[in-house]
């Protein structure tokens, strides 16, 4: 499905003769994909995508797959546009799945190059954090322009900076990496009476597991 990538190139490409990506969508990935993480056919992790452009062309790409414990779209692509005013990429991993024969896009993380400013991690935070997301940013004493330390530390919780929303991620972490993420897991579970943006009419019918309890 995926085709070697080529030197300066984000990724691979998807296969010329596949007929399960729409012929535009290809096209615009193509030269960004990367092997699936579990069982799907591609993904990409890169800020080079124009999904929030997808999304308008091809709505249903994304209703099939609504991912569990994602920000509703209008919220990254909001994130997307604060970020880019100050001429920051909002970085997407979008895996490429396969459902009764149709492409499915689902949303399994987002972020950004570097530390973001305080002003910037109140906007960000707000719009990307869920009650399922998994939030991880650089250590204080790492520099994003310099690379990681090795070996690798053990990741710590204090330090971290408060989110400006009623929101308690599942997990946040300070870690030895030079990308301020967010992750979306497969098996999320959206926690009761959060008011997070992943709580949409879709995933509200979800649950995975036991159900959570408030507190």
């Amino acid at each position: 499905m995926i085709f070697l990538p080529e030197p300066g190139s984000c990724g691979g490409r998807l296969d010329p003769g596949q007929a399960l990506v729409p012929d535009d969508v290809a096209t615009v990935v193509d030269w960004h994909v990367r092997p699936p993480r579990w069982t799907g056919v591609a993904r990409t992790v890169c800020g080079h995508i124009d999904y929030e452009l997808i999304s308008v062309n091809h709505p249903e790409l994304f209703a099939l797959r609504e991912q569990v414990g994602a920000p509703a779209l209008p919220a990254l692509w909001e994130a997307k546009r604060v970020l880019a005013e100050v001429g920051l990429l909002l970085q997407l991993e979008v895996q490429f799945e396969q459902i009764e024969g149709q492409c499915a896009l689902a949303v399994y993380g987002a972020g950004v190059d570097g530390r973001l400013t305080d002003k910037l991690w109140a906007e960000i935070s707000a719009l990307l954090t869920t009650c399922c997301s998994m939030v991880c940013e650089p250590r204080p004493d790492i520099d994003p322009l310099a690379g990681l330390l090795t070996p690798r530390r053990p990741a710590i919780t204090r330090g971290r900076r408060t989110i400006p929303i009623a929101v308690r991620p599942a997990v946040y972490e300070l870690d030895d990496t030079t990308h301020t993420w967010w992750s979306y897991e497969v098996f999320g579970t959206l926690r009761e009476g959060c008011a997070c943006t992943a709580h949409t009419p879709a995933t509200q019918a979800v649950h995975i597991g036991p159900k959570s309890r408030v507190g």
